[in-house]
């Protein structure tokens, strides 16, 4: 349920918060390779634009092993 108030109530409808969890996720995923030494780049306003194929099909790969996490992910 947590989980679940944290996405409706921190990401939803947020622009500045849906950015920065799309710029973890790619990080993430690995389509942003660079290293980092911190959680700053999430919210970085310069960062590239990413390839939305690139992401769904990352997504995809690991869904089927997200477990609790199947909601974020979706999100």
């Amino acid at each position: 349920m947590l989980l679940r108030d944290f996405i409706a109530r921190s990401i939803t409808d947020n622009d500045d918060f849906e950015a920065a969890n799309l710029n973890y996720w790619a990080h993430w995923l690995g389509l942003d390779s660079r290293p980092q030494t911190s959680d700053d780049f999430m919210a970085e306003q310069e960062r590239p634009a990413w390839d939305a194929s690139s992401l769904l099909r990352q997504f995809a790969i690991r869904l089927d092993r997200a477990g609790e996490y199947t909601d974020l992910y979706v999100h």
